[in-house]
């Protein structure tokens, strides 16, 4: 009994922390990219920071919604992926197994795209290894950026 009550207290605590930092932003997107630059700031180590820096990239509208509807820890996993994403470690992301998001269910399907500026969507791992394990939906756009379109569970294949 004590340690549900001590789990229940550890979560509260967790969500109001999660309220407090928000609350300082304007938006939600400036509270997200201030989660994002310590996320960097403890993966790149200091030499490779110049080498590495965090790419230009765009939030897409269900992005956001789907980072904060995931448990913190998830979170923290989903950061960690994105840190690599977004600086291009070459080395990292092959662990991450980022490929293209296909129609249908097989390898051999067409690559979605989206319709009104062809950007391709792309997804790649967060975790590995559990049930519903975390993927990240993207969009590499057409001028070489990236949009963040979802975090979502590996079942979810369509964007």
């Amino acid at each position: 009994m004590k340690a549900q009550m001590r789990a229940r207290k550890a979560e509260n605590d967790l969500r109001k922390e999660d309220r407090t930092v928000r609350e300082r932003f304007a938006t939600d997107e400036e509270a997200f990219r201030h989660e994002l630059f310590p996320a960097w700031v403890d993966r790149v180590d200091p030499h490779d920071k110049p080498r590495y820096r965090l790419g230009r990239f765009a939030i897409g509208p269900k992005f956001l919604p789907s980072f904060r509807s995931h448990p913190e820890d998830q979170r923290a996993k989903a950061l960690k992926a994105l840190v690599d994403l977004l600086t291009g470690r070459k080395e990292l992301m092959d662990k991450r197994n980022p490929h293209v998001l296909r129609q249908g269910r097989g390898a051999e399907g067409p690559p979605q795209a989206r319709a009104r500026d062809g950007a391709a969507y792309w997804r790649m791992s967060v975790e590995r290894n559990t049930a519903a394990a975390r993927r990240v939906h993207y969009l590499k756009l057409p001028d070489g950026g990236l949009e963040l379109h979802e975090l979502v569970p590996h079942e979810v294949t369509q964007p």
